[in-house]
């Protein structure tokens, strides 16, 4: 972690080891053949990995936060907390009443009155499937890779919501656009007591009272996934072809397309891999560009 320093040193601060932090897991892979004939092979890879990373010490500190990884809006931040995994996300959940209702003011979701962990931004499980289909001169492969645990802090979102460009905002607009909203939850009366809220305002206001009072909550997403990563078709030219020539030893032809397809996703509108930097605080997002999907043509020539 950088540690401040004297000025008379000419440098403002050094990097220094100041904690200690528990990884426990295990990782696996199999490789087998299930088909293997004269003309077809089958050959199919799985790998699987765990880990539960447990924050042991900060040098005295009980919390630090990442350095860089804090959300421009939204006031979120990545930290390491003793006794906690890796990467917490910490900022704003919805205030509510001992038995989970929201609290409402003026119409309007209140947050909590500390900031609260919302999830580690690091995923603790992780792993994919290879499959190599070759029959004949044909071949056949497809990646599909996989990750869990982790969630993900969405500052386009949070912006979308802020500026009524979030479907979810539409909800009560009415046909004229004057329609209201009266959130599920409870107010204080005048007495001081919990009571049913009845207070109802305009999507604008409802929605605008949510990003201003920082509700990160609303906008972290399970950031768990399911790709298919890679899929591709070749063809070997055949060497009877190739007798005749003592320069080309060998052509393969190949189609390959890559992130074609997600096929699970939790966070809505943004990429679940999307992040903020490229720092250790993962669990960030802000305007990232989507994932490129790709299909290119490859042709490999051996001499």
């Amino acid at each position: 972690l950088p540690v401040t320093i004297s000025s008379a040193s000419g440098f403002g601060s050094e990097i220094l080891n100041v904690g200690k932090v528990k990884n426990q897991g295990i990782e696996l892979m199999l490789d087998v053949v299930p088909v293997k004939t004269k003309d077809l092979m089958w050959n199919s890879t799985i790998n699987f990995a765990y880990n539960k990373s447990e924050i042991l010490s900060l040098g005295g500190a009980n919390s630090i936060s990442i350095d860089g990884a804090s959300s421009r809006f939204g006031n979120v931040s990545v930290r390491n907390i003793v006794g906690q995994s890796y990467g917490e996300l910490v900022g704003y959940k919805y205030k509510r009443t001992s038995d989970g209702q929201i609290v409402y003011k003026d119409g309007i979701p209140q947050a909590s009155d500390n900031l609260e962990s919302l999830g580690s931004g690091v995923h603790n499980i992780m792993g994919g499937w290879k499959n190599n289909l070759t029959y004949k001169n044909f071949t056949l492969s497809c990646l599909v890779d996989f990750k869990f645990g982790g969630h993900l802090f969405s500052g386009t979102n949070y912006g979308l919501v802020n500026s009524g460009l979030h479907k979810k905002t539409a909800a009560g607009r009415g046909a004229d656009g004057k329609g209201t909203i009266v959130g599920e939850g409870v107010m204080l009366d005048n007495k001081g007591n919990y009571v049913k809220n009845t207070v109802a305002v305009t999507p604008e206001t409802y929605w605008k009272g949510v990003a201003k009072n920082n509700i990160a909550e609303e906008f972290v997403y399970n950031a768990s996934f399911i790709k298919l990563r890679e899929l591709s078709l070749g063809y070997t030219i055949p060497q009877s072809f190739l007798s005749k020539s003592k320069l080309v030893k060998g052509i393969t032809v190949s189609l390959v397309g890559r992130n074609l397809w997600t096929i699970m996703k939790h966070t809505d509108n943004i990429d679940p891999e999307s992040a903020y930097n490229n720092s250790n605080g993962q669990g960030l997002e802000l305007n990232g560009y989507p994932a490129t999907r790709n299909v290119g043509f490859n042709l490999n020539v051996k001499f």
